[in-house]
């Protein structure tokens, strides 16, 4: 899967969305495009794993995103109602395998993102592609 980066109007993100993005810690370039890693369902609200323009793998809201490829990876798995409000998650097994997966990712674990940037290193993805 791949998503370009909307330009976006910081006064007018939707109530759902709000409190998941600011201006100050959203780190992705509008108009490039980045490969989704997996997607997550959180309180009603679709998210895309990117590896924004820190270098960081991070889930953001999908309204960030427009989606230039739907093609889902074959070796990606699908997880529903995980629990803690995490209603799906879509992606490698070590992301959706269960909420423990998934919340060491969003919450940064040393070794799951050693998993995350072997995993993305042996797929030969970018994080971004300038085309």
């Amino acid at each position: 899967m791949r998503a370009v980066a909307n330009q976006l109007d910081w006064a007018d993100v939707p109530d759902d969305v709000r409190s998941f993005v600011s201006q100050r810690q959203t780190f992705v370039t509008p108009e490039r495009q980045y490969v989704v890693h997996a997607v997550s369902v959180y309180k009603k609200v679709t998210f895309f794993l990117i590896v924004d323009d820190l270098d960081t793998p991070v889930f953001l809201p999908a309204w960030v995103f427009s989606l230039t490829s739907r093609e889902i990876p074959s070796d990606w798995i699908c997880n529903a109602h995980l629990g803690d409000e995490v209603e799906l998650v879509i992606g490698p097994d070590f992301i959706a395998r269960d909420l423990t997966a998934y919340v060491s990712l969003v919450d940064q674990e040393p070794e799951t993102l050693d998993h995350f940037w072997r995993y993305r290193s042996t797929k030969g993805d970018r994080s971004r592609e300038d085309e």
